[in-house]
């Protein structure tokens, strides 16, 4: 289940947004558009005390780390084994999803937002032009069902096949 300070869609917005603007100047330096690894970040949130006493909250992500020597079957646990040791190594409870991102073969970039538990689950599209919108993909297993082929379960660390 997604953190109840969040609303998936606009974290999944923004972290594509931001990620691809990076997308977009590598690619304006001559690194093609299909060749960009897929990557993955955790996304994080903190508090923040204000002035006036009140509170607040700061949406953060991690440095993306590449993907490329990963089996695509296994982005999503080998993602979350690696960035839930992390943080536990740093007694750190920030992190409230993970993020996965790439091009298809069709130069269109993915992105996938997880919730901690890996339950639930936001994923979105859109094409790697600067003026085109991202669309919110309903059914995103049944145009990569590759993703969703292992799934992790972050109690116990157990992986089960689908």
């Amino acid at each position: 289940m997604f953190d109840s300070r969040l609303i998936p869609e606009n974290v999944l917005y923004i972290t594509m947004r931001d990620l691809k603007s990076v997308i977009l100047r590598v690619n304006d330096s001559g690194f093609p558009r299909k060749s960009i690894p897929p990557h993955a970040c955790a996304i994080l949130i903190s508090t923040e005390k204000m002035e006036d006493g009140s509170e607040d909250y700061v949406l953060s992500r991690s440095m993306p780390v590449a993907l490329d020597s990963v089996e695509n079957s296994l982005w999503v646990p080998d993602t979350f084994f690696m960035f839930e040791n992390v943080y536990k190594k740093l007694n750190d409870d920030s992190m409230v999803a993970i993020f996965i991102g790439f091009v298809d073969e069709y130069a269109k970039y993915v992105g996938l937002l997880l919730s901690k538990d890996a339950q639930d689950s936001v994923c979105a599209l859109t094409n790697l032009d600067a003026s085109k919108d991202i669309q919110k993909l309903g059914h995103p297993f049944e145009k990569y069902p590759f993703l969703f082929e292992v799934s992790y379960h972050s109690q116990g660390g157990q992986e089960e096949a689908h």
